[in-house]
């Protein structure tokens, strides 16, 4: 065992031991306790050179072991190179201030050297990034997308900066699909709920490792499905809203259990749930047996647990829907969608209780998604009645919501409609070295 692996074990059994007492702490009875105590007897057996990591950190698959020949991450590999250069500059124009004083350059040499040493993975930063001796920037992040329209649809990975990583293995479990479903992250973890056909309307499915897989089924059948990802009481819970079976309804789930919230004012069928200031918005309708559709608006306030009705939706009289939708701070983006009669590249955004025009997408699109990673939106998949392959855009906002840039990117997606789900994940996620 090398002393780095040492090093690497007292690291991760001390975040274990740590990890326990915040465990402990929130517990009240002897069982949560025992519980707390076996998830530390884990944590250590994982840990380098311990019970599953035999051989330190080769081999390991803890995320501890972040350096090293054969374990380093990208944000790691990205920060060292910026690193490097930033130093190597450094050291240039030292060299060529010293002119041809060697002793000069010698010191420039050492103090490159010492300097190297606070770069990720180095001794003054040897668990890789975050570390105080460096600035490290952020991992740039990809975006996962499933969707199973068409039988020939493979996830897809799409890079930060545009482009498919083509080295994903990521396999769909048996009974799961994402075809008019939705997806929401619940407590850290990836769902898929609900969708198109038996079985997959009453679909509960969860991202574990590098597959999709079934682990429960809800309470009613979601043929189409609204969800997202809200606080009640300051914990995590998902609404599901406006099953086909009816269409003002909405259930929140906690991981466990359901809870039945009061009826919408209106029907809303194939839209999707903004969240604005932790308040739940709806907005339109498509048409469907006995309803021609709608373009109203709904606001619902968790803690009185009522809904009220709010400006319409201004840019289409007679209905909007499937269309993408972005939550930030203070606000919400409708992107594209039917619009009356018709497809539109509309991008409205919403402010309570403020309807504006904000711009248009590069191309017309419904059925598609939309979804935030970092300071950029990622605008993937639909259809239209014109044709059925679509570029990926990719928006950049700043915090006050104005455009500073929007490009066109690889991949271009042909049949990947009904609302792909994306989800945010590492950027070497599922892929094989």
């Amino acid at each position: 065992m090398s002393r780095r692996d040492e090093e690497i074990r007292a690291h991760c059994e001390n975040q274990c031991e740590l990890e326990y007492v915040d465990c402990a702490s929130a517990c009240s009875d002897t069982n949560c306790l025992i519980e707390c105590g076996r998830a530390l007897t884990d944590c250590i057996y994982d840990c380098p050179c311990n019970t599953n990591c035999p051989d330190g950190c080769s081999g390991c698959p803890n995320p501890v072991c972040v350096c090293g020949e054969n374990s380093t991450t990208p944000q790691n590999e990205e920060n060292l190179e910026k690193c490097k250069l930033e130093k190597s500059i450094d050291l240039g124009q030292c060299i060529i201030d010293c002119k041809n004083d060697e002793s000069c350059k010698q010191s420039c040499v050492n103090l490159f050297e010492a300097q190297y040493e606070s770069c990720p993975c180095q001794d003054d930063c040897r668990f890789g990034c975050p570390c105080d001796s460096f600035n490290c920037q952020p991992d740039k992040k990809s975006v996962l997308v499933l969707n199973t329209s068409l039988s020939s649809n493979k996830p897809v990975l799409i890079k930060f900066d545009g482009g498919v990583e083509e080295k994903l293995d990521f396999t769909m479990g048996t009974d799961t699909s994402a075809l008019r479903s939705c997806s929401a992250t619940l407590n850290g973890e990836s769902f898929v709920f609900g969708g198109y056909g038996t079985p997959q309307n009453k679909q509960i499915s969860k991202i574990e490792g590098c597959s999709l897989k079934r682990i429960g089924e809800l309470p009613v059948e979601f043929g189409t499905v609204a969800c997202g990802t809200y606080l009640f009481d300051g914990k995590e819970r998902v609404m599901l809203c406006f099953p086909l079976s009816d269409k003002k309804k909405c259930y929140s789930y906690n991981g466990e259990g359901y809870t039945i919230h009061p009826n919408a004012v209106n029907d809303y069928y194939e839209t999707s749930l903004g969240n604005i200031e932790n308040k739940i918005l709806a907005v339109g309708g498509d048409w469907s047996l006995g309803n021609p559709g709608n373009p109203d608006v709904e606001l619902f306030d968790i803690h009185s647990n009522t809904w009220e009705t709010k400006t319409s939706f201004p840019f289409c009289s007679t209905r909007i829907s499937e269309y993408g939708i972005i939550s930030r701070k203070s606000s919400v983006f409708i992107m594209g969608g039917w619009c009356q009669g018709d497809i539109t590249s509309l991008i409205a955004k919403y402010t309570i209780d403020k309807w504006e025009r904000f711009g248009n997408l590069q191309e017309r699109r419904a059925g598609l998604r939309a979804i935030e990673n970092g300071d950029r939106i990622f605008v993937v998949g639909g259809y239209s009645g014109y044709h059925e392959s679509f570029k990926t855009e990719i928006w950049t906002l700043d915090e006050n919501d104005s455009t500073i840039n929007m490009k066109i990117a690889e991949p271009y997606l042909s049949g990947y409609q009904y609302y792909p789900e994306l989800f945010i994940v590492d950027s070497d996620f599922c892929t094989t070295k």
